[in-house]
């Protein structure tokens, strides 16, 4: 493990896999995840690009040095800079979920990123409700209460729609501890949803090529979000065959690594 070190003093744990000359691509997990569940993609990407994994602050080995949560989306992006910076200075960008949304965002805000690929973002693409803008504040309210657990429920529900019946059978779960753990950095990510959930308000503003996956086996919103986000944003949509909104290694490392080598092909 090696650190990263944001603008505002935050420790981000990073790890790096593979080397050579290649851009590095830099993954940006979803909500709930930490380091070590982006390593199998992290490690079949590696055999052909230098490839590194960080948590996002709040979650894993990272801290949050934050007195406050105003201002989540400009400190995420403030990590990103540092992790690319630690990374060599450019990277290539690939965002799970909410991450996909941090990403593109990233490569609006003038940081050195040579591309974005975006593996199920959860755009709001099709009319429907958008996330409350005060989501994260009271996630972070709830958090800072002590009350992790709470703040986890209310994300499962507001954020991604589970039914309350069903998110109640999960916090009896042996699970539930995981997300009670990573309950305050989720304020992070209801943030970015909430404030750019709308893939049309960056078209014309990426400057760098764009990749959208979605799994074949995904929730129809998410495929649509997926679709409609390369169309607006003028890239590319690939669909992952073997894989539904889990990162499945094998199946998803062939994609951008085909999708990078198509842009260096372009570029001779």
């Amino acid at each position: 493990m090696d650190l990263a070190t944001s603008r505002d003093g935050t420790r981000l744990a990073v790890d790096r896999y593979g080397s050579g000359t290649m851009t590095p691509i830099v993954l940006i997990g979803s909500a709930g995840d930490d380091r070590a569940r982006l390593a199998p993609l992290a490690r079949e990407l590696a055999a052909s690009h230098p490839t590194l994994a960080y948590d996002r602050r709040g979650r894993g080995d990272s801290g949050d040095n934050a007195r406050d949560h105003e201002g989540e989306v400009d400190r995420e992006i403030e990590d990103l800079a540092a992790v690319i910076d630690f990374a060599g200075g450019h990277a290539v960008l690939l965002g799970y979920s909410s991450g996909g949304i941090l990403a593109l965002l990233a490569a609006t805000r003038d940081l050195p990123v040579e591309a974005v690929v975006m593996f199920e973002p959860p755009f709001d693409a099709d009319g429907g409700t958008p996330l409350a803008l005060d989501l994260s504040d009271r996630i972070a309210a709830l958090a800072r209460e002590g009350r992790k657990g709470d703040a986890a429920a209310l994300f499962m529900t507001e954020a991604i729609g589970i039914e309350p019946a069903m998110v109640e059978q999960l916090r009896r779960s042996p699970g539930w501890d995981r997300q009670e753990a990573v309950a305050g950095a989720l304020a992070y990510d209801a943030a970015v949803t909430a404030e750019h959930g709308d893939p049309s308000t960056f078209a014309g503003k990426v400057p760098v090529p764009v990749l959208t996956l979605a799994g074949r086996e995904t929730w129809p919103a998410l495929a649509t979000a997926a679709r409609r986000a390369a169309e607006v944003l003028g890239g590319e949509h690939r669909v992952v065959e073997g894989a539904g909104h889990e990162l499945v290694p094998a199946a998803v490392a062939p994609a951008v690594v085909a999708f990078l080598d198509g842009l260096r092909a372009d570029s001779f």
